[in-house]
């Protein structure tokens, strides 16, 4: 089986991936909650239940930035999805 090689990522990759970053509201059992940002399908913002795209996300972050970078350092790259 041969390996691919990754590429390094490019300003397009880092655009794409704030394109495609959600915010949900992740309740606790306490009656509170907080947002987490995660990062999807470059091809699957807005598709399906946010709650799903939510469990196949690249990356997950209490913040946007903290979610791009994680879902960049993942893999995640332009043109692609995790499907």
């Amino acid at each position: 089986m041969e390996l691919i090689e990754m590429r390094e990522a490019t300003e397009k990759d880092y655009k794409a991936a704030r394109a495609a970053a959600e915010k949900i509201f992740w309740p606790n059992h306490s009656g509170g909650g907080e947002y987490i940002w995660f990062v999807n399908s470059d091809r699957g913002i807005g598709y399906g239940y946010i709650g799903d795209r939510f469990n196949w996300a690249y990356a997950k972050g209490r913040t946007r930035r903290e979610a791009v970078q994680k879902a960049i350092d993942g893999g995640f790259r332009a043109g692609q999805h995790n499907w």
